[in-house]
């Protein structure tokens, strides 16, 4: 999917509240291919581990994340809408 495709989506815009919330979404919509991890996202926006964190659990409560299944440190996540599976 392209940044183009969110209108189709139909995303209300304050569920998107935090910039680095866009950034992030942005970027798994423009077909980002690693596993999304808290790690990888608290890198990705320059945040701690906890930011990060608070982040994905807002996106996963607002039904446009979910987790994929494991878990542990290697926890990753990825959209709801599409169902991809982020390659390694």
């Amino acid at each position: 999917m392209t940044r183009n495709e969110l209108v189709r989506w139909s995303l209300p815009r304050q569920d998107l509240r935090r910039v680095a919330q866009k950034k992030v979404v942005n970027m798994l919509l423009d077909s980002f291919e690693a596993k999304l991890t808290t790690e990888k996202w608290a890198k990705l926006i320059k945040s701690s581990h906890d930011t990060a964190l608070r982040d994905i659990q807002d996106l996963i409560a607002k039904g446009i994340l979910k987790q994929e299944e494991g878990g542990g440190r290697s926890t990753a996540y990825c959209l709801v809408h599409t169902g991809k599976q982020p390659q390694v």
